[in-house]
């Protein structure tokens, strides 16, 4: 499986983890879900990438990863 998050946040197959601080990550969440994705509730549990997705349905969510992951707190 190809995670388009991979080298963006730290990804393992179709998971991974934003290392980014519970402030930042709740930020990051609720502009992940005015475009549509769901994040878990906290930056310590693993997001999981569907299987099954085109260019065109990740855009947007992935301009907005590389915005925060200037962030990362690993």
């Amino acid at each position: 499986m190809n995670n388009p998050l991979q080298g963006v946040f730290e990804t393992r197959g179709p998971y991974g983890l934003t290392g980014l601080c519970a402030q930042r990550y709740e930020e990051f969440a609720l502009e992940a879900l005015a475009l549509k994705v769901m994040l878990p509730p906290s930056a310590d549990v693993p997001f999981i990438v569907p299987a099954e997705y085109s260019a065109g349905d990740v855009q947007a969510f992935l301009q907005l990863s590389r915005r925060y992951a200037g962030a990362v707190t690993y």
